[in-house]
């Protein structure tokens, strides 16, 4: 099928589309798009785009699928993985810098879809398809590296975020036989703490936090699971509560993908990827954490922009 660029009015007419991959059997369509400040759309299909705010089309990079969702630095930087590269780019297309993620495309030609997170100081931080977490500096130089594989067959396909403290959260995807894991990282890339999800056996199929975390005003962190689980853990990593998402016939729903958002009364919104939509009380009143990064592209309106 064609995957496809949607622009809505307000009262929820299209106003414009655009095709971003014309192939058959099109796996693109996974990006999120980022809104810069001037109103310019960035977004990820069969190449990477930027669109003026009518439609148009202001440049094109040619890259072959694209999977990753863009973010966008506080000068209107852009920052997307195309691939096993990450690519930095001015905002008129031209390139920045580029930083090597991983030495070997997958077999399977998954390209990376941890969206980059941007701290204050403008380190940018993802994950990669070979479970090794990275802290990139704004000039495109490493600043650490974390094996969160650790020799298992694990990858990080959860987007970060960051705490008030500059504590880094994200989830893992594993194989069969693997123990899935939400991992806190400190600034300094060292471990600060594991929690593993113990809600399905890990010998069976569906046990993915592809979800990126959420953290609230009073520090709770949240994220979903292939498991059919929200989770809300304390900072230090211990389980506030869980929340089991069923359908309304008792079935289980899936919540690899979708990502938390929190409202100013803390309620949690998250989807489950059986099309469902659900609303969770919670404590964090006054909706998200004043921290650089607390959700996938930064804040409930997913702009993606710092």
């Amino acid at each position: 099928m064609l995957a496809e660029l949607y622009a809505l009015t307000f009262d929820g007419s299209l106003k414009w589309t655009y095709i971003i991959d014309s192939s058959a059997n099109s796996q693109n369509g996974l990006s999120t798009p980022a809104i810069a400040s001037d109103g310019t759309i960035y977004v990820a299909g069969e190449g990477f785009f930027a669109f003026n705010p009518d439609g148009s089309m202001k440049w094109q990079y040619a890259a072959g699928d694209v999977w990753n969702s863009p973010t966008i630095g506080l000068d209107g930087t852009v920052y997307v993985a195309i691939n096993v590269t990450l690519y930095v780019f001015h905002p008129d297309g031209t390139v920045k810098w580029q930083y090597n993620i991983m030495k070997n495309p997958r077999p399977d030609g998954t390209s990376a879809l941890s969206s980059p997170a941007l701290d204050i100081d403008g380190t940018i931080y993802f994950g990669d398809e070979e479970g090794i977490f990275h802290a990139v500096d704004p000039d495109g130089n490493r600043k650490w590296t974390y094996d969160i594989a650790q020799g298992r067959e694990c990858y990080i396909r959860s987007s970060p975020c960051i705490g008030a403290d500059g504590t880094i959260y994200v989830g893992t995807k594993v194989v069969p036989g693997v123990q899935v894991q939400f991992v806190a990282l400190n600034p300094n890339g060292t471990l600060k703490w594991v929690y593993e999800p113990h809600d399905r056996n890990i010998n069976e199929q569906g046990n993915d936090i592809y979800s990126s975390p959420a953290i609230g005003s009073d520090g709770t962190i949240y994220f979903g699971c292939e498991t059919g689980y929200v989770y809300a853990l304390d900072s230090d990593g211990t389980l506030n509560w869980k929340f089991r998402v069923l359908r309304g016939s008792g079935g289980h729903v899936d919540i690899t993908w979708p990502s938390p958002a929190i409202g100013s009364d803390g309620t949690l919104y998250i989807g489950g990827t059986s099309g469902d939509f659900y609303a969770i009380d919670t404590d964090s009143e006054g909706g998200l954490a004043n921290t650089p990064w607390p959700k996938f592209h930064k804040d409930n309106c997913n702009t993606g922009r710092f």
